[in-house]
């Protein structure tokens, strides 16, 4: 159910780098709430950036697990970025999206790093027994039409 290279623009490929590391409000967002089942698939444009990620869960209760993701993201306002040495302050807040599936939210996180700003888009949802979230970042402004695009294939591979 998730996505592949080829629900995507001419462009992108499978980013094998792996997942973040460290857990907090943004990074393995599902992971506190101890999902049952985890699928997680990331592709980046031209080798670097953008780069888009979606993540797949059930919990034993999916309302009760989204709830959960939710208030997380809800509650998380400030959080630390690390590469190696090398860290950031992002800025996390609600943002304006069109609802998707059976329930969703939609966030933005801000940060400037040496001067050069970057965006990510956050939307999780639950659609039928799934609970999801997918992520576009890039430098500079976030493309919303384009993540809008990716969010509703993402949905749209969805069954049950």
């Amino acid at each position: 159910m998730l996505l592949a290279v080829s629900n995507l623009p001419t462009g992108w490929s499978v980013d094998n780098s792996g997942p973040p590391t460290g857990i907090n409000c943004v990074q393995n967002l599902f992971d506190p709430f101890h999902p049952s089942q985890k699928a997680r698939v990331a592709f980046i444009e031209s080798g670097s950036l953008p780069k888009l990620s979606e993540t797949l869960v059930t919990f034993p209760s999916v309302a009760s697990g989204f709830a959960e993701v939710k208030n997380a993201l809800d509650n998380c306002k400030h959080v630390t970025i690390s590469n190696g040495s090398q860290t950031a302050q992002a800025t996390v807040g609600a943002m304006s999206f069109p609802a998707v599936g059976d329930s969703s939210a939609a966030y933005t996180e801000t940060l400037t790093y040496e001067g050069v700003p970057a965006a990510q888009g956050i939307v999780i949802f639950r659609k039928g027994n799934v609970v999801g979230g997918v992520a576009l970042g890039d430098i500079g402004n976030l493309d919303t039409g384009q993540f809008q695009q990716f969010v509703t294939a993402a949905l749209a591979k969805i069954t049950g």
